[in-house]
């Protein structure tokens, strides 16, 4: 299979956290179970109505079906490096009703826009827990989110994103970049750069903070669109939601939180948060 060749950006490419795509590559039991475990978290409301559970519990829910879903159907794709393609444009996987939750067929995109936008009242921290499976996106977890920790654990992964180069960037005293991200979710901010930046501003740290009060305008254009794998490597992950069968099972509740990554350029390939 041949795969068009992309460039690397080296501004992000040491950051962000890594998910072991290669285990299931190399083995057809390791795929049966993700398909297994997405399988179940897609029977489960016709089992346990969601109206059951209380609305942060929901949101848990829907966060981690949304990411099991798209690690499953990235795994289909393995080891496909760059996925811009299949993460925008027209009929990509963000689009098809892949799940169909109390018979009612859904798209990843049906959780994002018409689920969780819509019952969260535009809450931008929903997008930091909506995994995309590329560097330029926000961090995978090393536990699924549960009820109890699912705000915290979107706080977490908002600071550790936006603080980030593959987050915000300031080089200019008039423009402030940000990741595509934003753009693609711009549902989420009415009054895109007032809306945006305000959100910003209640999590970024550091210089840019003022950098972004004192700028005219945001332009939404830093990308990596590179799979988060581990590029073949065998290292034994055994914390990891990618290696950790407990992890994966406990998707529709367990959790913990993370440390903050370091806006500075890593000192190895992967940040602390992959290999703690």
């Amino acid at each position: 299979m041949l795969f068009r060749s992309f460039s690397v950006n080296r501004s992000t490419v040491n950051e962000g956290n890594r998910f072991y795509f290669e285990i299931f590559a190399q083995s057809e039991e390791n795929r049966r179970t993700l398909a297994a475990i997405r399988q179940r978290l897609e029977n489960l409301p016709s089992f346990n109505p969601l109206e059951t559970f209380n609305r942060d519990e929901q949101l848990a829910y829907w966060i981690n079906l949304y990411n099991v879903t798209i690690i499953d159907e990235i795994v289909k794709l393995y080891p496909q490096r760059d996925l811009e393609e299949i993460l925008i444009g027209e009929d990509t996987i963000l689009d098809k009703k892949v799940l169909e939750i109390a018979g009612v067929p859904l798209s990843l995109n049906d959780i994002h826009f018409r689920i969780l936008r819509q019952n969260y009242n535009n809450e931008p921290l929903v997008i930091y827990g909506l995994y995309q499976g590329i560097i330029g996106g926000p961090n995978i977890r090393k536990g699924a989110y549960t009820g109890k920790f699912v705000y915290g654990d979107l706080i977490d992964n908002a600071v550790e994103f936006i603080n980030s180069n593959r987050g915000t960037e300031s080089k200019s005293k008039n423009v402030f970049r940000v990741s595509s991200l934003y753009a693609r979710n711009s549902a989420f901010f009415g009054d895109f750069d007032a809306d945006l930046s305000s959100h910003l501003l209640t999590y970024l740290e550091g210089d840019e903070k003022s950098d972004l009060a004192a700028a005219k305008s945001i332009k939404a254009d830093i990308n990596d669109w590179t799979v988060t794998d581990l590029f073949g490597s065998s290292r034994d992950l055994a914390g990891s939601f990618g290696s950790n069968s407990a992890a994966l099972q406990g998707a529709a509740g367990g959790g913990n939180s993370s440390r903050y990554a370091s806006k500075s350029a890593a000192v190895s390939r992967y940040s602390p948060e992959v290999v703690a």
